[in-house]
C-alpha cells in the first residue's frame, strides 16, 4: 500500500494540478476500499467465526480486532483531515506556535505518567505482586500513549478546520467530524486491544483489575491536569490576555479528556461484568460484554460514516446516524444473544433496556434544556441553571427503573450476582449509545477551538451552521455518560461485595450512616481542588503586567501538573484509611461494612454533582462532569483492588 502512494507521489511531480487532485482522490479511494475489506472480514470473524466458538477463550479476540479496528479507522480520517496541505503562512505561524505549548503539555504529563508509575508499582509489587504490578504498568503506559495521541489529533484538526471553513460548510463539517470520531475512537482501541491480551495471558480478572486501576488513576491525573489547563485558559482568553494559543490547545485537551473517560468506563464496566459473568455463565459471561463492546465500535464507525453524508444537512445527518447505528446494534446483539450465544434466557432485555434508556434520557434531556424563545430572553442563564438542576430527577428515575429491570430480567432474584451481570449487559448498550454519540461531542470542541483562531465573519457563520446541533449532541451524551458511570461503580462494587463474600449492609448502624457522608466528600473534593487550582492559575496570570502567549501555556501546564496530584492521593486512601481505622479500633466486620457505606456514598454524590455539571455550561461546571465521574470510578477500584488480595489477611 506504501509502495503504490510513493509511485504515486513519483508521477504527480510531473503533471499539473488537475492530474494531482486525480491522483489524491483515487489513493484516498484505494484507502477506503483497504480499510473496509479488513473491517467486514474483522466483523465477519467475530460474529461467524470466534461467536459460534464460545465455549473457548478465543472469543475474547473479539476486543482486539474491534480495538484494531478503530485504530485503523482513526488513522483513515485523521489522515483525510493531514491530507491537504496548509499553504497559509499566518495559519503556518500559527500551528508552530500551538505545537510548541501542546508539546511543553505532554512534557508535564509524560511525568505524570512517570511519577505515578515510580510510586504505585513498588507498592503495589510489594503488596498485591508482580503480575498486578505489570498490569498497573501497562495501564498507565497505554493510557498516556492514547492521551497523546488523541490530543494530538484534535488540535491538528482544530487547525486544519480553519482551512475547511474557507472552503465551505460541507468540508468544515467533514473536517470536524473526522478530526472527532478520530480523537474519540482512539483510546477505546488501544484500551480494546491491551485489557484482553492481559486476561488471556493470565487468566485472572483479580490481576486485570490493576489494569484497570492503571489506567483510571492514569486517566485521573491526566484529566485534572487537562481540565485545570483548559479552564483557566477559557477565562483568561474571555479576559483577553494573550491566552488564545492556549484556549486552542485547551479545546483539544477537552476532547481527549472526554474519550479517556469514555474508555476508562468501558474497561471498568468490562472489569465488572467480566467478575460477576465468570461465577454465572463461565466463559459465555465473561466474554459476551467483549463481543458486544465490538459490536458498539463498528456501529460507531458506521454512524461517524452517515454524519458526514453531503446529502443532509448536518441536524438531519446526525440523527440519521444515531438511528442507523442504534437499529443495527440492536439488530446484531439480538442475532449473537437470542441465535448464537443462549437462546430463549431473555437475556437481550437488558441489552435492549440499556438501549431505550439512553434513548429516552437523550430526548427527556433535550426538552428539559432548551431554552424557550420569550420575554425572558435578558435572563437565559437563570433558566439555564434552573432547568438544568430540575433536570438531574428525570434521568435519574429513568436510570433507577432501568437498572431494576435490568437485573430482574437477567435473574436478579433468584441470583443477585446474575442481576449485576446483566446490569453490566445494559451498561454496554447505554455505553455503546454514548460511543454514537461521542465524536459529535468531541466534534463541538474541535469546533470551538477552530471558531477561536477564525476573524472572517463569513468563515464565522459557517461555523454556526453546525454548532447548533453539536452542542445539542453534546450535552445530551454527557447526560447519558454520567449514568453510565454511576452503573459502571455499582458493577464494580457488585464485583467488591463477591469478592468479600458480603451478605448485607446495617444501613441503620450509626458507623454506616456517617460512611454515606464521609463517601459524599471524598468525591465532592477532588472536583472542589480542581476548579481551586484553576482559579489560583488565572490569579497567577492576572497579576503579571506583560507575558508572551507561550509562556501561559508553561505557567498553566506548571499549575495543571501540580494540581493534579493531590486530588488523585486523597481519592485513593481516605476510603482505605476510614476501613483500616475502624477496623483496627473494633472488628473486621464493622469495617467492611463502613467501607461499602463510603462507596456508596460516593457513588450517589458524585454521581449528582456529575449529572448536574452535565448540563450546566459555565467552565467550572463542565470540569466537574469529569472530575467526579473518574473520581468514584478511582474511589471503588482502589477499594476493590484492594480488597480482592487483602481482605483474607486482614
Amino acid at each position: 500500500m506504501f509502495f503504490i502512494y510513493d509511485i504515486m507521489r513519483l508521477v504527480v511531480v510531473f503533471r499539473d494540478r488537475k492530474i494531482m487532485s486525480f491522483s489524491m482522490k483515487l489513493r484516498k479511494v484505494i484507502y477506503n476500499l483497504f480499510f473496509w475489506l479488513i473491517s467486514i472480514y474483522a466483523m465477519w470473524l467475530i460474529l461467524f467465526k470466534l461467536a459460534t466458538d464460545f465455549t473457548t477463550i478465543k472469543i475474547i479476540w473479539a476486543g482486539p480486532i474491534a480495538g484494531m479496528a478503530a485504530l485503523l479507522f482513526a488513522a483513515l480520517k485523521i489522515h483525510e483531515v493531514l491530507f491537504n496541505k496548509n499553504e497559509n503562512e499566518k495559519l503556518k505561524e500559527e500551528e508552530k506556535e500551538l505545537k510548541k505549548g501542546f508539546f511543553n503539555i505532554q512534557k508535564k504529563d509524560f511525568f505524570l505518567t512517570l511519577l505515578s508509575s515510580i510510586v504505585a508499582c513498588p507498592l503495589i509489587y510489594k503488596f498485591l505482586g508482580a503480575s498486578v504490578a505489570i498490569c498497573f504498568l501497562v495501564g498507565s503506559i497505554v493510557v498516556y500513549i492514547a492521551s497523546f495521541l488523541s490530543s494530538l489529533v484534535s488540535l491538528n484538526s482544530s487547525t486544519r478546520a480553519n482551512l475547511a471553513a474557507k472552503n465551505s460548510s460541507k468540508e468544515f463539517h467533514k473536517t470536524i467530524l473526522n478530526g472527532g470520531i478520530s480523537s474519540f475512537l482512539i483510546p477505546v482501541g488501544f484500551n480494546l486491544i491491551a485489557f484482553p491480551v492481559l486476561y488471556f495471558i493470565f487468566k485472572d480478572p483479580s490481576i486485570i483489575m490493576g489494569f484497570t486501576f492503571g489506567t483510571c488513576l492514569e486517566a485521573f491525573l491526566l484529566i485534572n491536569s487537562g481540565e485545570i489547563f483548559s479552564n483557566a485558559a477559557k477565562i483568561l482568553n474571555l479576559e483577553k490576555l494573550q491566552a488564545k494559543e492556549a484556549d486552542i490547545i485547551g479545546k483539544s485537551l477537552n476532547a481527549k479528556n472526554k474519550a479517556l473517560d469514555v474508555a476508562i468506563t468501558l474497561i471498568a464496566i468490562l472489569t465488572g461484568t467480566i467478575i460477576n459473568g465468570l461465577v454465572v455463565l463461565n466463559l459465555i459471561g465473561a466474554f459476551l460484554p467483549m463481543t458486544l463492546v465490538a459490536v458498539g465500535v463498528f456501529c460507531t464507525m458506521i454512524a461517524s460514516l452517515i454524519a458526514k453524508t453531503k446529502f443532509l444537512n448536518s441536524k438531519l445527518s446526525f440523527f440519521t446516524s444515531f438511528v442507523v447505528a442504534i437499529a443495527l446494534y440492536l439488530g446484531i446483539s439480538y442475532y449473537l444473544i437470542e441465535m448464537v450465544f443462549m437462546p430463549d434466557y431473555g437475556l437481550f432485555y437488558p441489552v435492549a433496556t440499556g438501549v431505550l434508556t439512553a434513548i429516552v434520557i437523550a430526548i427527556a434531556g433535550y426538552f428539559n434544556l432548551r431554552i424557550k424563545k420569550d420575554e425572558l430572553q435578558n435572563y437565559k442563564k437563570e433558566e439555564s441553571n434552573a432547568r438544568s438542576y430540575a433536570s438531574v430527577c428525570v434521568p435519574l428515575l429513568i436510570a433507577g427503573f432501568s437498572a431494576l429491570a435490568a437485573f430482574v430480567n437477567a435473574g436478579g432474584m433468584e441470583s443477585y450476582t446474575a442481576g449485576f451481570w446483566g446490569l453490566g449487559l445494559s451498561a454496554i448498550s447505554i455505553l455503546s449509545v454514548i460511543e454514537i454519540m461521542g465524536a459529535i461531542s468531541n466534534a463541538s470542541d474541535i469546533k470551538d477551538g477552530a471558531l477561536l483562531n477564525l476573524e472572517n465573519e463569513e468563515e464565522k457563520n459557517i461555523i454556526s451552521e453546525v454548532s447548533p446541533a453539536l452542542t445539542m449532541y453534546g450535552v445530551k451524551s454527557k447526560v447519558i455518560f454520567s449514568i453510565c458511570s454511576i452503573y459502571a461503580c455499582l458493577l464494580l462494587v457488585a464485583g467488591l461485595v463477591t469478592t468479600i463474600n458480603l451478605e448485607e449492609v446495617d444501613s441503620l448502624n450509626p458507623f454506616v450512616m456517617y460512611a454515606f457522608i464521609f463517601g459524599a466528600g471524598v468525591s465532592i473534593l477532588p472536583v472542589g481542588l480542581v476548579n481551586g487550582s484553576f482559579i489560583k492559575a488565572v490569579k497567577k496570570i492576572f497579576k503579571k503586567e506583560s507575558i508572551e502567549s507561550l509562556d501561559v501555556v508553561k505557567i498553566l501546564s506548571n499549575k495543571g501538573f501540580l494540581g493534579s496530584i493531590l486530588p488523585s492521593i486523597l481519592v485513593c486512601t481516605l476510603p482505605l484509611f476510614s476501613f483500616y481505622a475502624i477496623t483496627k479500633l473494633f472488628e473486621r466486620a464493622l469495617g467492611l461494612q463502613t467501607l461499602i457505606g463510603v462507596l456508596f456514598g460516593a457513588i450517589v454524590a458524585g454521581g449528582v454533582l456529575a449529572i448536574i455539571s452535565a448540563a450546566k455550561k459555565i467552565s467550572s461546571a463542565e470540569s466537574s462532569n469529569l472530575v467526579s465521574n473518574l473520581a468514584v470510578k478511582l474511589t471503588v477500584l482502589s477499594v476493590l483492588l484492594v480488597c480482592a488480595f487483602l481482605m483474607p489477611a486482614i
